[in-house]
């Protein structure tokens, strides 16, 4: 159902943008939208791990900023812009 959703509005967008375009077939677009689904998936979950590892290392920023936070006198400033990033 989603699918024909993309596919029709693919079509439609092609039409405004440049009505002289000759867009895919529906058949063709439908194959494409189903042989991409597997590797789609694959990429959101790689997705999920890199924002994952991410946090992790926001996280250990901060600690190393509040473990010198006797040596610098800018920690909480640090920290503030560090949680903004």
């Amino acid at each position: 159902m989603g699918e024909t959703r993309f596919i029709d509005q693919y079509l439609l967008d092609c039409k405004e943008m440049c009505s002289d375009f000759e867009p895919l077939g529906k058949s063709s677009l439908f194959t494409i939208l189903d042989t991409c689904k597997a590797s789609t998936r694959k990429s959101l979950q790689g997705i999920n791990y890199f924002a994952a590892e991410a946090g992790e290392a926001f996280d250990g920023l901060r600690k190393m900023i509040e473990d010198k936070v006797a040596l610098c006198s800018h920690s909480e400033r640090l920290i503030e812009n560090l949680k903004r990033a």
